[in-house]
């Protein structure tokens, strides 16, 4: 039977450790005029198996509430604390994503997510926003 590729309703995905299934909403793409808004799903997972289902919802809030530059503000606490987990999870979360070269510190309350894995805006941005990364 013929599906869409483009319809994530066609498709279920499953942690392949626990058969438990995992949200999708988050691996969807739009385009708009103003630009395009891509996850590379392979990316997206790495993310989600550095924390394993207790930190879906912390990843699940990163990718959300990043900025058009991918970036996320705030101390671990608030960040924490608007996610919906725990400090202690986040900073292991947060510990194997710096270690997998998936989120960088920028500064102080300052953390940049992989262009690799989301980003948003035109082809001119998303070579910009490759290249901040790089030289963090």
């Amino acid at each position: 039977m013929p599906y869409d590729i483009a319809n994530l309703e066609d498709f279920i995905l499953f942690n392949p450790k626990t058969g438990q299934e995992i949200n999708i909403d988050i691996f969807k793409h739009k385009v708009a005029s103003s630009g395009w808004e891509k996850a590379y799903t392979k990316v997206v997972a790495q993310y989600i198996s550095c924390a394993g289902e207790q930190a879906s919802k912390l990843l699940s809030w990163m990718i959300i509430n990043r900025t058009g530059q991918n970036i996320i503000t705030g101390s671990q606490a608030s960040i924490a604390e608007e996610a919906g987990v725990g400090l202690t999870l986040l900073k292991a979360v947060f510990k194997k994503l710096i270690a997998a070269n998936l989120l960088k510190k920028k500064g102080s309350s300052i953390y940049m997510l992989s262009p690799d894995m989301i980003r948003t805006g035109h082809n001119k941005k998303g070579l910009l926003l490759l290249h901040t990364w790089d030289n963090l």
